[in-house]
């Protein structure tokens, strides 16, 4: 929802149309900031309790929106994109937390289980900001905002009946490896470009769709449905990615989601019609979800037991700098280029991902040879 509007109330509010995305870039600001205090905080009060402060920023955050809307104020929205972001940001955790109460079996399913479940994001998320538009005129979206105030404090309600093991302690105590050494590892390297890559090129079209589309005369009931379909491409396919990585591997479903990138670019590409912003944005979910979700399987298996606040800190740390980047550059390109630049930019991107998959492979190869 946060996605969809932001940059709408922000162009809306700014003769210089470049900066619309500020508020997005400032949301991922807030959830660069807080991603690792929010591992060690988690190591330190649980992922329960956590996850409940977690909704008391997304509350706070929500009503700074909502004044942010209400007033005209584009500093004031930045700042409430700031505080999401912190919530957004304790919310990447919920996939790990699905780790950690999962056999080894299970483990890469439970994610993409946890995936899956923004399947009802995809549609509530944007007919919230559809119906709640107009609620409050003339302040536009300011009852979306309001939502995501709602939905916070639901989400604190909810979390009061979870119950989960201590982090890193489910397993028992094993010495931890400093954090430079966990990340010089090939599989972490592999893990964080999918992660982070795949990340900042959806980042970079789905910031830019809503004005794209807005400048090319489609109205806001069009563009609701184009993001509806993204989000659907971004978490349908965690109800088969756990038995795709099962049967395939992890590193051929990360070269299935660069490839799915590569696909939404030649869509984007070639028209500027309904169906070209639709598969685009579509696709660019489906191979972000791939990736997402192989990558953060290749987070859960570089990690021993007793690395994991560190090792899965710093992984979502390097996502929201990559977020931060693209969100922040999507603006500008879109203004001061076009849409086809924005969606160039992204093919770069998916093209080194492939490369580090086969790389790993032959990595993994010497070392099995070494070892017999």
């Amino acid at each position: 929802m946060f996605m969809l509007v932001s940059a709408l109330v922000g162009h809306s509010l700014l003769d210089a149309k470049e900066l619309a995305t500020l508020p997005m870039t400032a949301f991922w600001v807030g959830g660069a900031l807080a991603t690792i205090p929010a591992s060690q905080l988690m190591k330190r009060i649980g992922r329960r309790h956590g996850f409940m402060v977690a909704a008391l920023f997304g509350v706070a955050g929500g009503g700074v929106c909502t004044y942010a809307a209400y007033a005209g104020s584009f500093p004031v929205l930045c700042a409430g994109g700031v505080v999401m972001g912190v919530y957004y940001a304790f919310g990447q955790y919920y996939r790990f937390a699905a780790v950690e109460v999962a056999d080894d079996v299970f483990r890469s399913r439970a994610i993409s289980l946890v995936v899956a479940g923004g399947v009802i994001a995809a549609i509530l998320g944007p007919e919230t900001a559809r119906w709640t538009r107009g609620v409050f005129e003339p302040a536009p979206f300011l009852g979306a905002f309001t939502a995501l105030s709602v939905f916070s404090l639901l989400t604190f309600f909810v979390m009061n009946f979870v119950r989960m093991p201590a982090v890193d302690q489910q397993h028992g105590t094993v010495e931890a490896r400093p954090l430079a050494k966990i990340a010089v590892q090939p599989a972490f390297i592999v893990a964080v470009l999918a992660n982070t890559l795949g990340y900042a090129a959806m980042q970079l079209l789905i910031v830019a769709v809503p004005l794209a589309m807005a400048v090319n005369g489609f109205d806001f009931g069009e563009t609701t449905f184009v993001m509806e379909a993204h989000v659907l491409g971004m978490f349908a396919p965690g109800f088969v990615a756990g038995a795709m990585i099962a049967r395939y591997g992890m590193l051929n479903v990360i070269s299935l989601g660069a490839l799915l990138i590569c696909a939404s670019v030649a869509f984007a590409v070639t028209g500027i019609e309904f169906w070209n912003f639709s598969w685009a944005i579509f696709l660019v979910g489906v191979g972000w979800s791939l990736l997402f979700i192989a990558g953060t399987s290749l987070v859960t298996e570089y990690c021993r037991p007793g690395e994991q606040a560190k090792g899965q800190g710093l992984n979502d740390f390097l996502i929201f700098v990559s977020l931060t980047s693209a969100s922040l550059s999507a603006g500008f390109i879109l203004e001061l280029l076009n849409w086809n630049a924005v969606a160039l930019v992204t093919l770069p991107m998916a093209a080194l991902i492939g490369p580090a998959a086969l790389w790993l492979v032959a990595v993994r190869r010497r070392e099995t040879r070494a070892a017999l």
